[in-house]
């Protein structure tokens, strides 16, 4: 597994940019430096890429799913400190801005 460490000094990690490359990347979901937990909706987070065709599928550990194309979304809120499969069509990034 390779990746960029995601620092931040601040209290939320709201704004941080995440690249993905075309295929399947392991998604991490950063937690902020005073370890408070952040929910993002997975629909609302991802729909600039969603509306640009670029996103297949999101997966968890426990084969819930997120298949836009398909309308399905069995997965609901990605959580800070877990990680996903998130599978693109091509190199796009994403930005954390809808934390709950």
């Amino acid at each position: 597994i390779t990746g960029i460490p995601i620092t931040s000094n601040s209290y939320s990690v709201l704004g941080t940019t995440i690249n993905l490359t075309q295929g399947f990347n392991l998604l991490g979901i950063p937690i902020p430096t005073n370890n408070t937990a952040y929910s993002y909706d997975v629909a609302a987070m991802l729909e600039p890429l969603v509306s640009q065709g670029l996103v297949e599928l999101v997966k968890d550990n426990g084969g819930n799913f997120y298949w836009p194309s398909f309308g399905f979304n069995g997965l609901g809120n990605l959580e800070s400190g877990q990680a996903y499969v998130i599978k693109v069509f091509e190199d796009c990034s994403i930005e954390l801005t809808t934390g709950i």
